[in-house]
């Protein structure tokens, strides 16, 4: 997707009104109606569903990140959803309070379509997101992790581990199926 640059204030303050609303109503209920009413408040000239992921930070720490790579949702309904997702269901924490709301910064990453790779060595780091898939089991890492995990042997294997719920070295196996992406991602 190619937004014009313009376009990503408007898709920062989308998400910043469904965060808002979603808290202050506590939740999810009735979700469905006001995000069809917030739609047309927003114009944005693609509106055709995107892969892509919705972090919330809090003092610069994570605080939330859900996303997806395959989505059926127009643009702005699948960017609330993740967005609400990102704030009550990321499983790694409690659902996002109204006392947590003013310290809560949006970052919003479109991803690139897939490219499977066949040698570890196609992966640049610090530009390359991974996602890696070994039967049912699958783990996603953006390449904003590399500030965290710089090399790329321990970024493999915490993919493997903590994302795909893999052994460290199941990059290794010859059924896990390795595919790289950039990501257009900004933040507020």
């Amino acid at each position: 997707m190619s937004l014009k640059l313009d376009e990503k204030p408007i898709l920062l303050k989308f998400a910043r009104t469904v965060l808002e609303r979603s808290v202050k109503e506590s939740g999810l209920r009735n979700q469905v109606d006001w995000l069809k009413e917030l739609v047309p408040n927003f114009s944005v000239s693609d509106m055709s569903p995107q892969s892509l992921f919705v972090t919330l930070k809090k003092f610069k720490e994570l605080r939330g990140c859900v996303g997806t790579i395959l989505t059926e949702l127009p643009l702005l309904q699948g960017l609330g959803k993740l967005t609400m997702q990102s704030a009550f269901f990321d499983p790694r924490f409690s659902p996002l309070t109204l006392e947590e709301l003013p310290f809560i910064q949006i970052e919003i990453s479109f991803l690139s379509p897939l490219e499977k790779i066949i040698r570890i060595e196609e992966i640049i780091p610090g530009e390359h997101g991974v996602y890696l898939k070994n039967g049912f089991n699958v783990g996603l890492f953006l390449p904003q992790v590399w500030q965290e995990l710089p090399h790329l042997e321990e970024f493999l294997q915490e993919l493997c581990f903590s994302k795909a719920g893999l052994s460290k070295d199941a990059w290794k196996d010859s059924k896990t199926e390795l595919f790289i992406f950039t990501v257009d991602h900004f933040a507020e």
